[in-house]
């Protein structure tokens, strides 16, 4: 099944006390509750276009991390997860974040290091600026709905070597978690607790754009085209698979539409990042963890 963009939007209507959600509803959007099922389908929407923009710009893309552990174990998401991830070999990444920019690509916005300054993630995401979310995050920014953009970089060769950035990789993602990090209740959290007071004092004094920045820098500095392990590295899991892993991309199901975004043995990729990726969590496990509240945005009629 190809997909049809903006199939939610057709069928999707306010309800009728929605404008008593705003204070201004003359000049100023009305904030409408989506349920999961909405994100999703606003999400799908987005992937969608990307496939298309990808298609035109004859650039590669994959479905990662748990976007593509759904479509291999459910056929899309995964019923307890509420957003999508792609990835991009960084020649790819890059290219797609200049074309991106200058495109006009209508309510679909990127966000990304280059493009806003205020962002402060070492990844892309790709907005619908019809809808708008909240998320408790310190890093969080105001966007709507969105579909993350990873690159995939280089590993070094040789066994110090790789030992050594995966280090480093792994030293400056601690930083950016305890920059974003709150102190939390509950006995299994008091050693970490400590950890982020005493650490706090110093990397509040940093800007998270420099450690962010930091972690750009060493992913990008190994090059992808020369590498014989890749993986996502500007995000925690710091991922290392042979580049023959992800090779070309082919044909995958998501959501009963087909996208050329599959790698060439998610099994290599699914079990680095998972293990045994087929057995579910337990029940216990299954919670959502991304948006915690997301909104359409309805322009209301004037009042006269």
């Amino acid at each position: 099944m190809s997909c049809s963009l903006g199939s939610v939007w057709g069928i999707w209507r306010p309800s009728p006390a929605a404008h008593l959600l705003y204070a201004s509803p003359v000049t100023d959007p009305v904030l409408v509750p989506m349920d999961a099922d909405d994100t999703r389908a606003v999400q799908v929407d987005i992937l969608c276009y990307i496939d298309d923009f990808c298609a035109r710009a004859n650039l590669r893309y994959f479905l990662w991390a748990g976007t593509l552990l759904g479509s291999v174990r459910h056929g899309g998401f995964i019923p307890w997860d509420d957003d999508i991830d792609l990835a991009m070999p960084r020649p790819d990444y890059e290219e797609f974040i200049r074309r991106f920019a200058v495109t006009d690509t209508g309510y679909y916005r990127l966000f990304s290091r280059d493009t806003h300054e205020t962002y402060g993630y070492p990844f892309a995401r790709v907005a619908d600026d019809r809808t708008q979310i909240a998320e408790r995050a310190r890093l969080a920014v105001r966007m709507g709905v969105s579909v993350d953009v990873f690159p995939i970089d280089g590993w070094p060769r040789g066994s110090a070597q790789t030992r050594l950035h995966r280090i480093r990789m792994d030293l400056l993602h601690r930083a950016v978690s305890v920059w974003r990090s709150r102190p939390r209740e509950g006995a299994r959290r008091r050693l970490k607790n400590l950890a982020i007071r005493a650490a706090r004092p110093f990397l509040d004094r940093v800007p998270v754009r420099l450690l962010t920045g930091a972690i750009t820098s060493a992913a990008r500095s190994i090059d992808y085209s020369r590498s014989q392990h890749v993986g996502v590295t500007a995000f925690r899991y710091v991922e290392r698979v042979p580049r023959d892993a992800y090779g070309t991309p082919r044909d995958i199901e998501f959501e009963g539409r087909t996208f050329r975004a599959g790698p060439q043995e998610s099994a290599v990729i699914l079990t680095r990042l998972y293990g045994d990726y087929m057995t579910p969590p337990p029940a216990s496990a299954r919670t959502h963890r991304h948006f915690h509240s997301a909104y359409r945005l309805v322009q209301p009629p004037s009042i006269t």
